[in-house]
């Protein structure tokens, strides 16, 4: 009986430990099915990372593109209005010059005109002056005698202007500015404003002002005979441009 009761016991712990065995070895089974199941689902992940990350990279890439294409659309835009632009200004200019050039034309050959018709006036008022009383030609050569007067005080006054005229950067040929100016009879000028200006710029119609101001005071006016200088110096324009600037 007790032989029976080892063997039986010795049955059971037998059948314990195979038992315990089994459940380590399933247990063991388990964790490598686990260990596997994760390292697979960590390899998909990356996986499916890394994919993610080159289709991030190439619409990264496709927008660039399409960002730079945009960009050389626009610079291309940007040229062809500028050429554009470029193009107006200088048809722009040209027709200023050639308005000019008309311009300028027309009052030579006004000039001329009236310098044809003053020499044939003052032959005319000379072959009149000669049968006329001394009285009257006093008089004919005092008109003739102020006309120069008033020639070389005309110059006198550019030729004032025109050292203490500071050229702006952007002068250039063809600017023209009137200045209606005017003086009192010792030659200082009281006032002055702008009545024309044919292309002429903000800088260089101020420049013109500013050598006006400089003079300040045209001295030899004040020898002028009062009804001379009141006739043409009391309030006269002056016509500025110059002619020996670069275009």
């Amino acid at each position: 009986k007790k032989k029976a009761e080892a063997k039986k016991k010795a049955e059971a712990k037998k059948q314990a430990e195979a038992k315990k065995a089994k459940e380590l070895a399933a247990k063991k089974k388990a964790e490598a099915a686990a260990k596997k199941k994760a390292e697979a689902k960590k390899k998909a992940e990356q996986v499916a990372k890394k994919k993610a990350e080159e289709a991030a990279k190439k619409k990264a890439q496709a927008e660039a593109k399409k960002r730079e294409e945009a960009k050389k659309k626009a610079a291309a835009e940007a040229k062809r209005k500028e050429e554009k632009r470029i193009a107006a200004e200088k048809k722009a200019k040209q027709d200023a010059e050639r308005r000019l050039q008309q311009e300028l034309a027309a009052q030579a050959k006004a000039e001329e005109a009236a310098r044809v018709a003053a020499e044939e006036a003052e032959l005319a008022a000379l072959d009149e002056a000669l049968g006329q009383s001394l009285e009257e030609e006093l008089a004919y050569e005092k008109s003739v005698t102020d006309a120069q007067a008033v020639a070389s005080a005309q110059l006198y006054i550019f030729e004032e202007v025109r050292s203490k005229w500071v050229r702006p950067p952007n002068a250039r040929n063809g600017m023209v500015v009137d200045l209606l100016i005017r003086l009192v009879p010792t030659g200082e000028v009281v006032g002055m404003e702008v009545t024309y200006r044919l292309d002429a710029t903000d800088a260089y119609v101020a420049s013109v002002q500013k050598a006006v101001r400089k003079v300040g005071k045209f001295d030899k006016l004040s020898a002028l005979d009062a009804v001379v200088f009141d006739a043409n110096f009391r309030e006269f324009t002056l016509r500025f441009r110059s002619e020996d600037l670069r275009l």
